[in-house]
């Protein structure tokens, strides 16, 4: 099976999202699994157990000033997504990050459809949080 990993944060970036999703795409690789980690920070796998293949996508320079989900932000970064995404056909797909990832392929419309796991500010429910704020509940 052609598994996607699409992520925002990615190693060698340090943190317990980016080890999670280094640690799954590594047991479905060993398991037999083509795997790639879709993300921004690099694209190649800093691991030396890695068994996995690693490719990155652009964010536009000036994100970090304005909401990841703009208009802009998102037509640029989902154009990538979804140029990476056909490149590997893959059979099922693993989002990390409901904020901005599952609001990004949610936008693509990608088939196969993604499952997604919530890190860090989107677990959050307060009503400052992205969550509450960017109706991720309801995507």
């Amino acid at each position: 099976m052609r598994i996607a990993v699409v992520t925002a944060s990615f190693l060698p970036r340090v943190g317990g999202a980016e080890f999670a999703v280094h640690y799954l795409a590594q047991e479905w690789s060993a398991r037999g699994h083509d795997v790639v980690v879709l993300n921004h920070v690099s694209h190649v796998a800093s691991r030396p157990e890695a068994k996995y293949e690693v490719r990155r996508y652009r964010r536009p320079p000036a994100s970090s000033h304005y909401p990841l989900h703009g208009r802009f932000t998102s037509w640029f970064v989902g154009r990538q997504l979804d140029s990476l995404l056909r490149d590997f056909s893959p059979d099922a797909m693993s989002a990390h990050f409901v904020y901005p990832i599952a609001v990004w392929l949610h936008l693509l419309s990608p088939t196969p459809p993604f499952v997604v796991t919530a890190h860090g500010p989107a677990l959050n429910q307060t009503a400052e949080g992205p969550r509450q704020r960017y109706g991720i509940d309801n995507l």
